[in-house]
């Protein structure tokens, strides 16, 4: 399983700061950085394209760094293969266990149970097949086995 950790280092006020938070997919970690760094820019009174020697910035797909004389903000986007893996037991057409190497949760749809329906109203089954399909067509869902 990838996932994408944004890093962001700060050299302000004479310390060093190094923080770094996870994200399942790339997109998310970029509009996280993009939004911290131009949030950084309007608190430093800073424009995108005004560079001096001493006061400057850029930003790329998966960086950016802004320069404030002495204090230094750097944030970078790092893709890092993880080994997740779950496995589900099953004995006699019912789930018993569900393991995993890492946290992680699960959820059964058991979609085949038989079901009365309720005068013209959807039954059971059709109401976890649709959560079922909502839960797997978020971004970052596929089919593994």
């Amino acid at each position: 399983m990838k996932i994408f950790c944004l890093i962001f280092a700060d050299t302000a006020e004479g310390s060093c700061n190094v923080t770094a938070e996870p994200f399942l997919d790339r997109d998310s970690a970029i509009a996280s950085m993009t939004g911290q760094y131009e949030k950084m820019l309007e608190s430093l009174c800073m424009e995108e394209n005004s560079n001096s020697s001493v006061r400057y910035c850029n930003r790329e797909q998966a960086s950016a760094r802004i320069v404030d004389g002495p204090s230094i903000y750097i944030w970078s986007i790092k893709e890092l293969e993880q080994d997740i893996r779950v496995a589900v037991e099953v004995a006699d057409g019912l789930v018993q266990n569900i393991y995993a190497n890492t946290d992680v949760s699960a959820e059964v749809y058991d979609l085949d149970l038989t079901d009365v329906p309720e005068e013209g109203g959807p039954i059971e089954g059709e109401l976890r097949q649709a959560a079922l399909a909502e839960e797997i067509g978020a971004p970052g869902w596929r089919t593994i086995w």
